[in-house]
C-alpha cells in the first residue's frame, strides 16, 4: 500500500508545502522507497543484571576494606560508591522483575543478592559507628578485614566469567574471631562482635547467591 506525504517548511519568505514524497506501506510500517523499515529487537533489562550484581559486589568489597583498615576521609567516598551502586542494583531488579519470561531460579538467586548486598551495606556502616577505624592493629580486626576481603573480592570474577566460587566458610571463621573479640566484655565490644556474625551470614548468603546465578546460567 503506498500513499504521498508532504511536509511544510520555511524558506526564507514563508511556509510552503515541500515536494511530496511518495512512502510504501509494509507490515503497519512505512519507508522511503527501496528502504526497508525495521523494528528494534527488545531489550530486556535483566541482560545487564548480573554486570549490576558485580560492580555492586566489588564497591561493597572496597567500601568493607575502607571500614576496616582506612582512616575516615578514606571511607566516605567508598560509602557513597557502594550507596551508589547497590541503588541502581535495586532499581535494575525491580524492572527485572516486572519483564517477562525471566527464570525463577535465577530471579530468586538474583533477589537473594540484592537482599544480602543491602544488608551488608547496613552493617558496614553500623560498625562505623560501633567502632570506628582506631583501632585496625586489633588481631580480631584485621582478622575480619582479611575475611571479608576473602569472602567477597573474587565474587566479581566468578559472575562475570560464569564459574562457582571457591567453598568458604565465612561464618565459622568469624565466629572464631567472635570470640577473642568478646572476651573484655565491653558493651561496645559485644555490639561489634554481633554485628561482624551477621555480615559473615550477608557474604555466605552473597556466595551462595552467586553460585545458583552462575548454575542457572551455565544450565
Amino acid at each position: 500500500m503506498g500513499f504521498v506525504c508532504g511536509l511544510v517548511v520555511w524558506d526564507g519568505r514563508g511556509l510552503r508545502a515541500s515536494r511530496p514524497v511518495p512512502l510504501r506501506v509494509k507490515n503497519g510500517l512505512h519507508s522511503q522507497p527501496g528502504v526497508q523499515a525495521k523494528l528494534p529487537g527488545p531489550s530486556f533489562e535483566r541482560q545487564s543484571l548480573p554486570a549490576a550484581i558485580a560492580a555492586s559486589l566489588r564497591s561493597m568489597a572496597s567500601y568493607a576494606d575502607r571500614v576496616l583498615a582506612a582512616p575516615p576521609a578514606l571511607v566516605e567516598a567508598e560509602h557513597g560508591r557502594a550507596g551508589v551502586d547497590t541503588t541502581n542494583l535495586q532499581a535494575t531488579f525491580q524492572r527485572v522483575v516486572a519483564e517477562p519470561g525471566e527464570n525463577r531460579e535465577r530471579l530468586e538467586a538474583s533477589l537473594l543478592a540484592v537482599v544480602a548486598l543491602q544488608r551488608l551495606f547496613v552493617s558496614l556502616n553500623a560498625l562505623r559507628a560501633f567502632a570506628p577505624a582506631a583501632e585496625p592493629g586489633a588481631p580480631e580486626w584485621a582478622g575480619f578485614r582479611a575475611l571479608l576481603h576473602r569472602g567477597l573480592a573474587d565474587l566479581p570474577a566468578a559472575l562475570e566469567a560464569r564459574r562457582e566460587p571457591v567453598a568458604f566458610d565465612a561464618v565459622g571463621e568469624t565466629r572464631a574471631l567472635r570470640a577473642g573479640l568478646g572476651a573484655g566484655g565491653a558493651r561496645r565490644d559485644g555490639l561489634v562482635a554481633r554485628e561482624m556474625e551477621r555480615m559473615a551470614w550477608q557474604v555466605a548468603g552473597l556466595r551462595a547467591a552467586v553460585a545458583r546465578i552462575v548454575a542457572v546460567r551455565a544450565a
